[in-house]
């Protein structure tokens, strides 16, 4: 799995950012989410993506068996990042279960996988009026189990269908500005000490 770059311009960032969707559908607005953060980074920081069909393909999550190079793929990726970005809807009130697989995979071993202690960030957009709460909330707690560095800010949107012009670009200029938000204090916490 290579990650796709979604950022703009060339060369290597300072800050690598891996994006990972937490919804493996055609048209996903959470993909759509990250692509917005690609194109709103400063430019020290670069996004890439894990695509969509590498999240579906992961085995169940299995600690007695050794990893399978799709795991392993998105484990180097996550060695390789700087910072992970976590697009999420809901599904039946928490995260869905591709995301908290690819979680699992490296968290593992326990308190010890190559998510520990790397700054994380979720965000998220839901068809639903009132967005993804509930799955942020899993996520992060998922997350903060599994040794990450969670930062607090976070951008959830309700009525996604309404979120995103025609393009994919968010629709609102307070959407755009909240994810600004989020990715600075993400840019900030990975330069801090783990």
């Amino acid at each position: 799995m290579e990650p796709s770059d979604v950022a703009r311009g060339g060369g290597r960032a300072q800050i690598q950012i891996l994006g990972i969707p937490g919804s493996v559908r055609d048209g996903s607005h959470n993909v759509a989410l990250l692509r917005n953060a690609a194109q709103v980074l400063p430019g020290e920081a670069e996004l890439a993506l894990v695509e969509q069909p590498h999240v579906a393909s992961l085995p169940g999550f299995d600690p007695t068996v050794p990893s399978p190079e799709p795991v392993e793929e998105l484990r180097r990726a996550v060695v390789d990042a700087d910072a992970l970005l976590l697009a999420t809807p809901e599904y039946n009130g928490s995260l869905p279960g591709v995301l908290k697989n690819a979680i699992d995979w490296v968290a593992a071993p326990a308190r010890e996988g190559p998510i520990r202690g790397v700054p994380v960030a979720v965000v998220g957009a839901d068809r639903s009026e009132i967005g993804p709460d509930w799955a942020h909330a899993d996520a992060r707690k998922v997350l903060e189990a599994a040794g990450a560095r969670v930062i607090r800010t976070r951008l959830a949107i309700g009525a996604a269908a309404a979120a995103f012009t025609g393009d994919g670009r968010l629709a609102e200029p307070e959407h755009e500005e909240n994810l600004r938000r989020v990715l600075d204090e993400l840019i900030s916490e990975s330069r801090a000490p783990g």
